[in-house]
């Protein structure tokens, strides 16, 4: 069963400049998973780290399908 989590996302450029974080929402099937999907789209020069599963009312909040394996979001203010 999918589950809502919210993820930071590090993704360095390559140049040594700043590491730019990002949060996102993602629907997966685990911590691990969600670290997974929030990789994927934030490509190959990330490290991703799940902060913990969102509640059901976040789920709703961020309008997340739990039914949309491998869905994310990102988060304009982080807050989570």
């Amino acid at each position: 069963m999918n589950k809502g989590y919210g993820v930071t996302v590090t993704r360095t450029d390559g140049g040594g400049g700043m590491p730019e974080k990002s949060a996102l929402v993602v629907v997966a099937t685990d911590e691990l998973d969600a670290e997974l999907v929030a990789s994927r789209v934030a490509g190959a020069a990330s490290e991703a780290e799940t902060l913990r599963e969102l509640t059901e009312e976040e789920v709703l909040e961020y309008g997340l399908d739990l039914e949309d394996h491998g869905s994310a979001k990102a988060l304009a203010v982080p807050n989570l």
